[in-house]
């Protein structure tokens, strides 16, 4: 066996492609200079084609100034990174910034992030690598991005456009590349079809004017942010809308308002009646943070993965919520839950200010994230099979118990006054323990099986 490997290690095509493969889809991340000279050795052995055809990113992130300095010194030796991402920006910096994108960007360069809402102020054009795929710049002002010279046939979702007035609308319309348009401050405009550019995909549309037709959006717009003083039922909504936020939006939805392919739904504003078949089928994130009404069987599509409900505060009915749901915030609920309310396919549950029992609970195998207001047995039960959880709580009963539980991994947060660990807090197949609010006072509390704690009191005993 020994041989074989050794045979197939030598061949240099075949070990490159197994690097390859298992460095497919990887972000290497890359702090400072000290940390590309360790290991340039290692990096070096990816050729730009096996980062482009493997998606592999050597990613350098800017912090602060220091950083900033000592990139624009040394590009020489971070031209193997393809990923840079500049957090950082001031005043006094501008100049540096400007240098590095005019000069010191990397030919290979795939992904540039640039500060948000950082303002190019250099008369000269900057001429972007003509490898660059992603461009992520959120610019307050055009004449940032007139600025920048920009490769063929290129369309960078992560860059967004700021526009507030027709000037800009009309600039943005011959640029093929930008797609993601943020419109403010355009009361004065009077919309009308073919006004917002065609290659618009994602829009967020804040607009106090009028809307002289019901077609003013783009037909492949994918992601609508609509706040506006006309109703939204007197714009025709595009059909292929994946995403939509509705700001100050109250009024009944009606069937066929949404379009079908809808996955993500939020509306901030809503607490009128949801009645059955008005939610697309395909719904997989619904935020409502308002929204107070009863809520019927066959209301919520099977399809939702992500339900938020902030202020629900009415009965919970059987069978109400989707048997697949995974996340579900209900933060201010205080009612009672009886059997086949909650669905146990559940990850993450936000109950923070539940009391009650939760005795009828289905055992949720998967929870790995809880805030609730209360611990006590019926919520240790619930819990007992998953193997890692993250749990926030007001209060622990002394009948909560879990050291018989196949919990693994716990991060147990007590909010408000800080407590003693008791032994009934600490499963005995534990591995790795994280104790917030909570002080360890005795010892032999936590089994010999846990290889990492960490506690943010550090009162304990060795």
């Amino acid at each position: 066996m020994d041989t074989i490997f050794y045979l197939v290690w030598r061949n240099c095509y075949i070990r490159a492609q197994i690097r390859n493969k298992v460095c497919q889809d990887l972000v290497i991340k890359i702090n400072n200079l000290k940390e590309l000279q360790d290991n340039v050795q290692f990096l070096s052995l990816f050729t730009d084609r096996d980062k482009i055809d493997n998606n592999i990113y050597i990613r350098l992130k800017i912090k602060n100034n220091d950083q900033l300095n000592q990139y624009i010194g040394n590009s020489g030796e971070f031209k193997l990174v393809n990923d840079l991402e500049s957090s950082f920006y001031s005043p006094f910096s501008n100049a540096v910034l400007e240098n590095m994108l005019l000069n010191h960007l990397p030919t290979s360069l795939r992904k540039l992030t640039l500060p948000e809402y950082y303002h190019i102020k250099t008369t000269t054009r900057i001429e972007l690598p003509a490898t660059l795929e992603d461009l992520d710049c959120k610019a307050w002002s055009i004449s940032s991005l007139k600025k920048l010279i920009v490769p063929q046939n290129r369309d960078y979702k992560g860059c967004q456009a700021y526009v507030n007035s027709m000037d800009d609308l009309k600039w943005v319309q011959n640029q093929q590349w930008i797609s993601n348009l943020y419109m403010d401050h355009t009361a004065t405009l009077n919309l009308t079809p073919g006004m917002i550019p065609s290659q618009i995909k994602e829009l967020y549309f804040y607009h106090n004017g009028t809307v002289e037709d019901q077609n003013i959006f783009p037909r492949n717009l994918t992601k609508l942010v609509y706040s506006s003083t006309v109703p939204i039922n007197r714009i025709v909504v595009p059909q292929q809308l994946i995403y939509l936020d509705l700001n100050n939006f109250n009024q009944q939805l009606d069937k066929y308002m949404l379009p079908s392919t809808l996955e993500t739904l939020i509306m901030d504003d809503y607490n009128s009646p949801l009645l059955t078949d008005v939610l697309p089928s395909l719904l997989k994130q619904l935020y409502i943070p308002m929204f107070n009404q009863e809520l019927k069987v066959g209301v919520l599509p099977q399809s939702l993965k992500d339900l938020s409900l902030q202020s629900f505060k009415q009965e919970f009915k059987p069978f109400v919520l989707p048997s697949n749901l995974t996340k579900l915030c209900l933060d201010t609920f205080t009612g009672d839950i009886i059997a086949n309310t909650l669905p146990r396919s559940l990850t993450s549950l936000d109950f923070i200010s539940f009391g009650g029992s939760l005795e009828h609970a289905p055992q949720m195998n998967h929870l790995s994230v809880l805030k609730i207001r209360r611990l006590d047995q019926s919520v240790a039960t619930m819990i007992s099979n998953t193997n890692k959880i993250k749990i926030s709580t007001i209060s622990i009963d002394q009948d909560f118990n879990i050291q018989q539980s196949s919990i693994q991994h716990l991060e147990l947060t007590k909010i408000s006054s800080p407590i003693p660990l008791t032994s009934n807090l600490v499963p005995n197949q534990i591995k790795t323990l994280k104790l917030c609010g909570i002080k360890i006072q005795s010892q032999g509390l936590i089994p010999t099986t846990c290889t990492k704690l960490i506690t943010d009191i550090k009162e304990y005993l060795d």
